[in-house]
């Protein structure tokens, strides 16, 4: 049967309408229920991504971590094997000294310790060496049979804990023979035949009282003839410094473990403690993500896995895919709205990207009237005055006059100069450095060439963690103050000096001037403030202690002012040291 082409056009329309509104709402429900299945499982798999990748970069974070602070262990060796090829004759007192300062900086080690070699012949020396020193029970002991301290039996040699820091809770280990024992005598010859670290596998500690494991660390020693003479120890217990080089890491949903790659050692850090574990609780979950990391321990290497059940995992997820599951449910009924929503959220966004647009040129051109409408017109009148000076003829008044045109508009040439960098300071980002002080203010003495030698600073002064520019800048206007607040009855002397306190550096610009009333203290740092202090020579704009205070503010530093009026004033400020100052 032929139906007429416009019965067959009709019959589509009626058709069309239909399914309009009769077929659309069961196709959008069918349509929204799979969108928001098919969602629902994007977004899981998604989320379950996202969490492995980060638990993936948290185990790489937490293994660089504690790699690090191994390293920092490594460099303290180092460090008493530079210390002793300067000094072989270290003595109890200048061994302590040096730990001390060590140990400053390495709370989570247990000890530093020396250990002589010490031959069969030169036993009893040795002994009587140390009682002399103030130890008087000193002794060269081993373990015994039932894991007692007792005086060590007849070898070629010894390897006694000589000197220790800190003593308190280390006592036990005075005198203990590591030759004496397997794994530590391992280790020693390990570090004396490759003339490197070299480190234990995990052990029980000799002045352990608790239930942690420890490792040593051993640098060897060598004299001037490169004859073995001894080992430096580090003394690491394993819980306190696993915890101590993860404390600023999320370790949160891990289980870790250790595995000693070369010993059937196997451990598990339980954010207290290392412990070691036996074969049966070596089994893990078969429900697990296992990632794992490699560490270098002084010739060892270990193994971190990272343990994370899919349990952890699916609580890191859940909660968001459902919600999507759910919102998903009505994405079919709110899509039209959706689209009229963001059609009127991208012509809000548009004018609000179009106001701001307007604000940042407003901006600008505010930027380029100061910067360039009021200096380039001043420069101008004070190149027009300095002709006009140079003509001659000129009544005495005219010319008094237009010093007086030229006088002003340099000040202001100058205040809109110091108005600018103030805003510069505010939002530069300037990188820190070491700043060596001295060679700053050398560059800032040649600014005051006719006060030079009111100028006095030594050359070595303590360097700071700051921007060398921006201290220019402080010691300029800090010396520029100084001198413009001169006394009229004798002449300038400006006194610069420093001292190191922990980890700030307090700097001190003194002088002989007309001093601050003490009314005047907490205000002269304030923007525009001058003080009216009739024996001052010029009072300037009230901009230089501005300038100072933020500058010294974004060095997160320390600002102030001490004065007795009349007799001068001292401005000091504090400013961080360098990480990394060379001991003295």
């Amino acid at each position: 049967m032929i139906i007429p082409s416009r019965a067959y056009e009709e019959f589509k329309r009626l058709m069309m309408k239909f399914m309009r509104f009769r077929l659309l709402p069961y196709i959008v429900i069918v349509a929204g229920v799979g969108i928001s299945v098919g969602l629902f499982l994007f977004v899981e798999r998604q989320l379950t991504d996202q969490v492995e990748s980060r638990l993936d970069r948290r185990s790489e974070q937490i293994a660089i971590g504690l790699q690090q602070s191994i390293d920092a262990k490594i460099q303290v060796l180092q460090a008493f094997d530079a210390f002793y090829s300067v000094e072989l004759s270290i003595n109890r007192t200048e061994f302590n000294k040096f730990s001390i300062v060590t140990l400053t900086y390495h709370p989570d080690i247990q000890a530093l310790e020396w250990l002589p070699q010490v031959t069969a012949a030169r036993r009893e020396q040795v002994e009587a060496a140390a009682r002399a020193d103030g130890l008087v029970d000193y002794a060269i002991l081993e373990y015994d049979a039932d894991g007692s301290l007792v005086p060590a039996g007849d070898r070629d040699r010894y390897f006694p804990v000589y000197f220790i820091e800190p003593l308190a809770g280390n006592e036990a280990a005075l005198g203990f023979d590591l030759a004496s024992e397997p794994t530590r005598a391992e280790a020693l010859t390990r570090a004396e035949s490759s003339g490197r670290p070299a480190a234990t596998t995990p052990i029980r500690l000799v002045q352990e009282q608790g239930d942690q494991l420890g490792v040593l660390l051993f640098q060897p020693i060598y004299n001037e003839q490169t004859d073995f003479i001894g080992v430096i120890l580090v003394v690491l217990r394993l819980g306190d410094f696993v915890q101590s080089a993860l404390q600023e890491v999320d370790t949160s949903g891990f289980n870790i473990f250790f595995y000693d790659a070369d010993t059937t050692d196997y451990m598990r850090y339980d954010q207290q403690s290392i412990i070691h574990l036996s074969p049966a609780e070596q089994l893990r979950p078969a429900d697990t993500l296992i990632v794992e990391q490699r560490l270098q321990l002084a010739g060892r290497e270990w193994t971190m896995q990272f343990n994370v059940s899919d349990a952890y995992i699916a609580s890191q997820t859940s909660g968001e895919s459902w919600v999507f599951l759910g919102s998903g449910l009505l994405i079919t009924v709110l899509v039209l709205i959706y689209w009229w929503q963001q059609g009127r959220a991208q012509q809000a966004l548009q004018r609000y990207a179009d106001e701001l647009k307007t604000v940042n040129g407003e901006l600008e051109a505010y930027n380029y009237t100061i910067a360039h409408d009021l200096k380039s017109p001043l420069s101008v009148v004070v190149g027009y005055v300095e002709l006009t000076l140079t003509e001659s003829g000129l009544p005495p008044v005219a010319s008094e006059y237009l010093g007086r045109v030229q006088a002003v508009s340099l000040n202001m040439v100058r205040m809109i100069d110091q108005l600018l960098y103030l805003t510069q300071v505010r939002e530069e980002t300037a990188p820190r450095d070491t700043v060596y002080v001295s060679q700053v203010l050398d560059a800032v003495a040649l600014r005051f060439d006719n006060d030079r030698a009111a100028i006095q600073f030594p050359t070595d002064l303590p360097p700071a963690w700051g921007h060398a520019p921006w201290l220019e800048e402080v010691f300029a206007n800090l010396i520029s103050n100084a001198l413009k607040y001169r006394h009229p009855d004798r002449a300038p002397h400006i006194q610069i000096r420093a001292a190191v306190n922990g980890t700030r550096v307090r700097y001190e610009v003194i002088d002989n001037g007309v001093g601050i009333n003490p009314q005047d203290r907490q205000r002269i740092f304030d923007k525009f403030t001058r003080l009216h202090n009739p024996l001052a020579r010029n009072a300037g704009f009230g901009l230089g202690l501005s300038i100072v205070q933020r500058i010294i503010a974004r060095l997160e530093g320390e600002l102030g002012v001490e004065s007795v009026d009349g007799e001068g004033a001292t401005f000091w400020l504090e400013l961080p040291r360098p990480p990394y100052i060379e001991s003295a």
